[in-house]
C-alpha cells in the first residue's frame, strides 16, 4: 500500500474535531443549546459509538493481511524386519511457508480495501447521526415556530371569515374575499395537521436521547461557522479523506490488488524448515538432521485467463477514477461556495422580530380598510414561505458545515 494511501488509512481513524469537540461533556437532560445537544450524540448515541466501531473493525481488517501462516509439522514413521533384523525409520519436518510473487501486499491491498469502505461507511454515519439527532433539536424548535405562524394565520382567517358573515351585506371584494378566506382555510388547517406529525416525530427522536421534556433550539450559526477561504485552499489536502473519495479509492483498490493476487499466483509458496531422522538398524540406531523444501511445479496451469480478466478490470476502474475524482473535486467545490451564499444569506436574512413586527402593521392596516383581503392571505403565505425558507437553509447549513468541519479540521488526530 503506498504511502499516500496509509495516510488516508490512518486520518480516517479520527475522532471529529469539530467545534463541538471542545465543548464540555453536559448530561443530555442539561442541553442548552445546539452545541451541548451534538456533545451529547457524540458521548451517548450507540450509532454514533457503532460508527467508531466500525472504523476501529477497518484497522483490524487491513493488519490481517499480514498474518503469518501457521507453521506445518510432518512425522512419519515405518517399521519392519530384514535379514531377521528390527528396522525402524522415524523423520520430523516443521516447514514454514514463504508466500513468492508479493502475495502478502496485494492480499494488504484487497484488504485495504474493505476496510476503506467500512470507514466510509462509518463516516457517513456518524454525519447522519450528527445531523439527524442532533439536528432534531433544531428541528423541535423550527416546527415550534412554524406551527405557531400557521395557527396565527389560521386564526387570523377565522376571525375575517366570522367578521364578513356578522354582515348582512357585503360589497363584491369582500364577497370575494370571504371565499377566498373560507378555501384557504383548508390548505393551512393541512399544513397544521403535518406540522403536528412531524413533531410528535421529532419529539420521540429527542426524549429518547435528551429526555421529555427538552425545548427546541435555534442554530447560533456563529458557532458553526469557519473560514471558508481556507476550505477552500486547502481542498486538495483533505479531499482524499471525503466519503465519495473512498469508496472510488476503494474500487481501485480492490481491483489493483485482484490484480496483484492473480499475478503473484503465477509463483508458488515454498514451505521450508529442519528435518530431523532417526534410522534403528538392529542394534545400530543413528540420527541425521538437515533441510526440507517443499514447493508445487506450475508446469500444467499459468492462470493466464484470470490474470488477463483482472487486468481489463484494472484498467476500466482507472479509468473510471480519473474521470469521477475530478467530479467528486467539482462536487465539493460547488458544496463550499453553496455554503457560502447559504452563509451570506442567512446572515443578510430580515430577523424574526423585524418580520413579526411588519406582519402586525400589515394586518393593523387590513383591519382599518387600507388593504384588501387577497394582500393578507398572500402576507401570511410569504410569512409561511420566509420561516420554511428560512429552515431548510438552516438545516442544510448545518448538516454541510458539519461535514467539511470534520473533514478540515481531522489534522491525523486518533
Amino acid at each position: 500500500m503506498s504511502p499516500a494511501k496509509k495516510s488516508v488509512c490512518s486520518t480516517l481513524l479520527v475522532v471529529f474535531s469539530l467545534q463541538i469537540a471542545n465543548a464540555q461533556e453536559v448530561p443530555c437532560g442539561s442541553v442548552e443549546n445546539l452545541v451541548d445537544a451534538l456533545a451529547c450524540v457524540r458521548a451517548n448515541e450507540p450509532a454514533f459509538r457503532n460508527a467508531m466501531d466500525g472504523a476501529r473493525e477497518a484497522a483490524e481488517l487491513e493488519n490481517s493481511a499480514y498474518r503469518l501462516i501457521n507453521p506445518e509439522l510432518s512425522l512419519d514413521y515405518v517399521s519392519g524386519n530384514s535379514l531377521g533384523d528390527v528396522q525402524r525409520e522415524a523423520n520430523a519436518s516443521l516447514l514454514f511457508t514463504l508466500e513468492l510473487g508479493g502475495k502478502r501486499s496485494a492480499r494488504a491491498r484487497s484488504l485495504g480495501a474493505e476496510g476503506l469502505l467500512l470507514r466510509a461507511d462509518a463516516f457517513d454515519q456518524r454525519i447522519t447521526t450528527l445531523s439527524e439527532l442532533g439536528g432534531a433539536i433544531l428541528r423541535l424548535h423550527q416546527l415550534q415556530s412554524e406551527k405557531a405562524v400557521l395557527e396565527e394565520a389560521l386564526s387570523t382567517f377565522n376571525k375575517i371569515i366570522r367578521l364578513y358573515r356578522s354582515r348582512s351585506q357585503l360589497p363584491p371584494e369582500q364577497k370575494v374575499s370571504l371565499n377566498a378566506f373560507e378555501l384557504i382555510t383548508l390548505d393551512y388547517s393541512r399544513r397544521i395537521l403535518e406540522a403536528d406529525a412531524e413533531l410528535v416525530q421529532v419529539r420521540n427522536r429527542t426524549a429518547q436521547l435528551f429526555g421529555p421534556e427538552t425545548q427546541g433550539e435555534p442554530l447560533d450559526i456563529r458557532e458553526f461557522a469557519f473560514d471558508l477561504n481556507v476550505a477552500s485552499r486547502s481542498l486538495e489536502d483533505w479531499i482524499e479523506k471525503t466519503p465519495e473519495m473512498l469508496r472510488l479509492r476503494a474500487e481501485q483498490g480492490k481491483a489493483e490488488g485482484d490484480l496483484a493476487l492473480a499475478r503473484s499466483e503465477m509463483w508458488p509458496d515454498v514451505k521450508v524448515g529442519p528435518s530431523i531422522k532417526q534410522v534403528t538398524n538392529g542394534p545400530f540406531s543413528y540420527n541425521m538432521a538437515g533441510l526440507a523444501v517443499s514447493f508445487p511445479i506450475p508446469i500444467l496451469s499459468w492462470n493466464g485467463a484470470l490474470r488477463t480478466s483482472r487486468e481489463t478490470t484494472e484498467k476500466r476502474v482507472q479509468a473510471k477514477v480519473r474521470w469521477e475524482a475530478q467530479d467528486i473535486r467539482s462536487q465539493y467545490t460547488a458544496k463550499l461556495a453553496q455554503l457560502d451564499r447559504i452563509l451570506k444569506l442567512l446572515k443578510e436574512s430580515p430577523k424574526e422580530s423585524d418580520i413579526q413586527k411588519k406582519h402586525q402593521g400589515t394586518e393593523s392596516l387590513f383591519g382599518r380598510g387600507l388593504v384588501s383581503g387577497a394582500l393578507i392571505i398572500e402576507t401570511h403565505r410569504s410569512l409561511v414561505d420566509y420561516y420554511q425558507t428560512k429552515h431548510s437553509l438552516e438545516r442544510q447549513f448545518l448538516e454541510d458545515a458539519l461535514k467539511i468541519q470534520a473533514l478540515t479540521n481531522s489534522g491525523g488526530k486518533s
